[in-house]
């Protein structure tokens, strides 16, 4: 199978370069950047050196199970609606003998609606395989920290279907360092997406009001679950002024 794969050293300290170098393989390149650009700054880099027809992406702490890029391209031979193909996803938390959850897809269909119900039944995350089509911009916001996989999911699901295969497409590992355990960064992330959404075009009024309620109740809970009530209860009203 004929595959890139392009690694961003997004400023690391650690012996990701030292590493690197020793493997020889011409379908890996290496991109290393002087400063840390952030996760947006640093895959928006690698998407600009990026020449196949499909893209996902690999964080540092994840693994790809070894059948996960030949199982999603097969979808997207089996349907030519498809412009992303997901995966079932196992979390561990540590090694990965310590499983402590899975995602199963099962919708089809275009995910705009899903995506912005935030009902869970698309999951947007890095598992996603992206089918380049013309015209389409395949770059992240890198003006928010959390919640930029959301936005620009829902942006490029103006049009093309979204499929699954039934195989494991990503090792995700759980860390301290997630989006839910950095609550403020996660709100200013959906409010950001919110504001975004008055710009796009073919997204309701109806479907505004849903994300912002739903992104307005996640906030709450998750602010009230460590007890941070007056955060709670800010985040109430940031989403009500809306």
């Amino acid at each position: 199978m004929n595959w890139e794969w392009i690694v961003v050293n997004n400023g690391s300290s650690d012996n990701t370069e030292q590493l690197l170098k020793a493997i020889d393989d011409p379908r890996i390149h290496v991109c290393h950047l002087s400063e840390n650009l952030g996760v947006s700054g640093g895959r928006n880099h690698g998407l600009k050196q990026a020449i196949g027809t499909y893209i996902c992406f690999l964080d540092g702490d994840d693994i790809l199970p070894s059948t996960s890029l030949q199982a999603r391209l097969k979808a997207f031979e089996s349907d030519a609606s498809l412009e992303f193909v997901d995966g079932c996803v196992k979390s561990f938390k540590g090694d990965l003998s310590n499983l402590v959850g899975e995602y199963k897809p099962a919708f089809q269909g275009n995910p705009r609606s899903r995506l912005l119900s935030l009902d869970g039944s698309v999951f947007y995350g890095n598992t996603w395989m992206i089918k380049r089509v013309e015209g389409k911009s395949y770059f992240f916001n890198e003006a928010i920290s959390h919640g930029e996989e959301l936005m620009l999911f829902i942006e490029l699901s103006v049009s093309g279907n979204y499929g699954f295969t039934d195989q494991c497409v990503l090792n995700y590992r759980r860390t301290d360092h997630s989006a839910m355990a950095n609550l403020d960064g996660l709100k200013n992330g959906y409010l950001s997406i919110a504001e975004r959404m008055k710009e796009i075009n073919g997204i309701s009024l109806i479907e505004q009001s849903k994300f912002e309620k739903k992104a307005r109740s996640i906030m709450f809970k998750s602010y009230a679950k460590q007890g941070q009530w007056m955060n709670a209860v800010k985040t109430w009203f940031e989403f009500a002024r809306l």
